[in-house]
């Protein structure tokens, strides 16, 4: 278990120090608050942050990308010749298709992430508008839809 713990530990120090050097420091401007000094979300909350928003995004890439590949190849099929539908016409079709299954899919993907323990920090929503918590859900977000692809 000390392992276990230790190997978070050293992920956390990656993903703080690679938020660091990105610039995704955690300050109070442009948040129109005048509450002061907004507390940082911990490395924890940020990587808790960026698992919420990684796991959903895995699952959103698998299902985009297969549709489309399956709706684009059907729509070539079998349109596409009757239809003078180019490839990429096909390809376009397909991608519009899948972006739509995906509006409706997206509560499922979402239900099944919490299930695998995709939860958002408790944070307040003055810290969700800080930089270190908005980079680092699109950085979770970019990585999770880049595993999926």
């Amino acid at each position: 278990q000390a392992s276990a713990t230790a190997g978070v530990e050293a992920a956390d120090q990656v993903i703080s120090m690679a938020l660091i050097r990105a610039g995704a420091v955690a300050s109070s401007e442009g948040t129109g608050t005048s509450l002061g000094k907004i507390p940082k979300p911990t490395g924890m909350q940020l990587m808790q942050t960026f698992i919420a928003h990684c796991i959903p995004f895995i699952g959103f890439g698998i299902t985009d990308n297969g549709l489309m590949i399956i709706f684009g190849e059907a729509i070539e099929q079998f349109l596409g010749k009757s239809m003078g539908l180019s490839t990429m016409g096909a390809a376009a079709t397909g991608n519009l298709l899948s972006d739509i299954a995906g509006i409706f899919l997206g509560g499922q993907v979402q239900t099944m992430a919490s299930k695998f323990g995709a939860h958002e920090p408790d944070l307040t929503n003055d810290q969700r508008r800080l930089n270190s918590y908005r980079y680092t859900k699109m950085v979770g977000e970019s990585v999770g839809i880049s595993i999926g692809y």
